[in-house]
């Protein structure tokens, strides 16, 4: 059976597991990093339409599976959504919902053309509007519209609500040992597995989702770079997900960190695409509120430099938003 019979046997047997009349619609959609073919499936009596990639389950045909096996567990699933509710797109609504996520800017040319965005570096700050503390939509060019807002007026809700998030700095170590402990490994047990401190601190958000933007929070980075201790730290893109920082002065060489997050980013077992954030290492100063680019030859340049309310970044020279 060919990918596009299928599609087609698949639609089939997905709605032959429901009484109820299914939309399935077919599309090619910017995702983070990634450019996908999906198919969105509404119920009548829904406004909310859950979404598959049927390429990446035709893979799993290829691999043995029936179809109607396939089928069944995309029922099953689809019988399990939660509908969450989506307020409605007013101003008052855009004030609480709205806030930034990072992406890689030259990994998702496509996604930006459709929304607006931040320079960043190598990175591009887009706005996402928050359904639940796991849901999000992407405020593109024509949710934008529908609101009737600037990208100006965007970009200045985003940012207030991404400078006063709630956010962690913790040693890495730790993070981990709380993790083992959740999944029912014994404190004792884990202590003993992991004794000491580590040198790296992760910067994220409570929900541990999106959580890089951390770095965009004036006054996040200036609480972590005094938990931390240091004046000056580099920072590590670990994922969409989270930052590593380390005291910039007991790194010799920058270019090793650059090399080991290149390392780590290139094991799809440990980052995925939909992850990835970038190959970069950058450098954060405590006493200009810059967060500068490390190049290939361990040199730092192009500063992202945050307001004193952390609400806008001036561009001047090489300063970037």
């Amino acid at each position: 059976m060919d990918y596009e019979e299928f599609k087609d046997r698949l639609q089939h047997e997905i709605q032959s597991n429901f009484v109820e009349h299914i939309n399935f619609t077919s599309r090619i959609i910017n995702k983070t990093n990634e450019r996908l073919e999906s198919i969105a499936m509404r119920f009548d009596s829904k406004t909310i339409a859950p979404e598959i990639y049927p390429l990446e389950i035709y893979e799993i045909y290829k691999d043995g599976a029936p179809v109607k096996e396939i089928a069944d567990r995309i029922s099953e699933l689809l019988k399990k959504v939660k509908y969450p509710k989506i307020s409605n797109l007013t101003l008052e609504n855009a004030k609480k919902n709205i806030s930034f996520s990072l992406i890689n800017k030259d990994m998702n040319r496509e996604l930006l053309k459709e929304c607006p965005y931040k320079d960043f570096g190598d990175l591009a700050a887009i706005p996402r509007w928050h359904i639940s503390d796991t849901e999000s939509f992407l405020v593109d060019n024509n949710v934008m519209q529908k609101l009737r807002m600037t990208k100006e007026e965007i970009f200045d809700i985003a940012q207030k609500n991404t400078e006063n998030a709630d956010y962690i700095c913790k040693d890495l170590d730790q993070h981990m040992k709380e993790t083992m402990q959740e999944i029912g490994i014994d404190e004792e047990v884990v202590n003993e597995m992991m004794p000491n401190k580590s040198s790296l601190y992760i910067l994220t958000n409570r929900k541990e989702l999106d959580g890089s933007c951390a770095v965009l929070s004036a006054a996040f980075m200036q609480k972590a770079s005094e938990e931390i201790g240091a004046d000056e730290l580099y920072i590590l893109p670990s994922s969409r997900h989270e930052m590593l920082a380390i005291d910039a002065n007991i790194v010799d060489d920058p270019n090793f960190l650059k090399l080991i997050v290149m390392d780590v980013n290139s094991n799809q077992n440990l980052v995925r695409t939909e992850d990835f954030l970038s190959d970069s290492v950058y450098k954060y100063n405590a006493h200009t509120h810059c967060l500068s680019l490390c190049d290939s030859e361990g040199l730092f340049h192009s500063k992202s430099t945050f307001s004193n309310k952390g609400q806008e970044i001036s561009k001047r020279g090489k300063r970037i938003c």
